[in-house]
């Protein structure tokens, strides 16, 4: 259980609100990192406080964040609300939650620099010799994106010093994301796109026309600043009807979403994929193809790892146990083979099609069998449980 109340408090100079305000609570980080798996909890202060009724109202969210994010420039330095903000602060916080952001200003710390120039606090520089800040100086708050690709360096920095782990790290993180949601958006819009060329002439009810515009409009006033949302709202827009302005706002929306390529070597053996499925680490995955084959891949390198060998026969999905230790992939004859992941040793071939389970007692099933009964009218299910040690 998380003892925080919020994830960061963010202080700055009230000449400084325009950044300030591009809050950081849609980002949700990935899994396997040391937070929690949901929206990012961040605070800024809405009003001005002055004496007794300050200390009130910003101390218990101080103590209560495990974070502090300092909105540093020249107008932050001399904040007096700023300096007292670090300084209570890190009266019961390290020195290295304080995470520094440049926005106007020049880095300089000695008494050497101009000091009407200089943008760090002077509570910071007490604390870090030399703050390392995410450089977000030239930012325009009106026109650009917290995480464009100008600022995407210093996008990852920020988010990296709010969770506890190295920017290498949330990279790698965010790129498994990133190319999981691009497998899924992609089979999206293939079946949209199918469809596009009879969406003019689909006439729908008024009640859904007034639905489905008020969805797109919110598509369109999302796609920049979060396309993946704009994507979601604009394909729901199309199931209200699929109207020219449902239509266009999906285009837009699809057009804004980032571009993320995985490389993968030429002797992957990757020829025309029917079937994905990707470990629990999130570091492999298993790719079956029409020419009787599975290989799995390594994410990092994008290099083959292994060929699993079969019977010679298509097929049509593969799957991970819930542990990772083994999978299994299914023919078009409803025919499983259990591998052992990590050496690809063939375990046992089962008629069938498998599930895998997560045992209720150390003793219970890993995994379940699902057979069709041919002597049975009307056809039906048969299942058997079984266990993999």
């Amino acid at each position: 259980m998380d003892l925080y109340l919020h994830d960061a408090f963010i202080s700055y100079s009230r000449k400084d609100k325009p950044f300030a305000v591009l809050r950081l609570r849609r980002y949700t980080p990935p899994s396997g990192l040391p937070v929690q798996k949901r929206r990012l909890n961040i605070f800024r202060d809405e009003e001005d406080f002055t004496g007794t009724e300050y200390y009130q109202a910003v101390g218990r969210h101080l103590q209560g964040s495990r974070k502090l994010i300092i909105i540093c420039s020249p107008n932050a330095r001399a904040s007096s609300f700023v300096n007292d903000e670090i300084q209570r602060f890190t009266q019961v916080h390290s020195a290295e939650d304080l995470i520094p952001v440049l926005i106007a200003g020049s880095p300089e710390t000695t008494s050497a620099a101009d000091d009407a120039d200089m943008a760090f606090p002077a509570a910071l520089c007490e604390r870090l010799e030399l703050p390392l800040a995410s450089d977000y100086r030239g930012f325009d708050p009106k026109s650009s994106n917290l995480h464009s690709a100008r600022y995407r360096t210093s996008w990852y920095k920020l988010l990296a010093d709010i969770c506890n782990c190295s920017r290498a790290e949330i990279e790698r993180r965010e790129g498994r994301r990133k190319f999981r949601r691009r497998i899924q958006w992609g089979g999206a819009v293939a079946v949209i796109s199918t469809s596009l060329a009879v969406a003019a002439f689909v006439a729908e009810k008024e009640s859904h026309s007034a639905r489905s515009n008020d969805l797109a409009n919110q598509a369109l006033g999302s796609a920049e600043s979060d396309p993946e949302r704009g994507t979601s709202l604009a394909l729901e827009a199309i199931g209200e009807s699929r109207s020219p302005l449902a239509l266009s706002s999906l285009r837009v929306a699809l057009s804004n979403l980032p571009n993320l390529l995985v490389s993968v070597s030429p002797d992957a053996g990757v020829y025309d994929p029917v079937g994905v499925a990707f470990a629990p680490d999130e570091r492999r995955v298993v790719i079956v193809d029409k020419q009787a084959g599975a290989r799995l891949l390594d994410l990092e390198s994008g290099q083959r790892v292994l060929e699993l060998a079969n019977d010679g026969k298509p097929l049509v999905s593969a799957a991970f146990s819930l542990d990772g230790a083994m999978l299994d992939v299914l023919d078009a004859d409803e025919n499983t083979v259990v591998y052992e992941s990590a050496s690809g040793r063939r375990i046992t071939a089962i008629r069938g099609e498998l599930r895998w389970l997560s045992p209720v007692t150390s003793s219970g099933p890993t995994a379940l069998t699902l057979r069709a009964n041919r002597h049975a009218v009307p056809r039906t299910n048969v299942a058997w449980a079984c266990t993999f040690r």
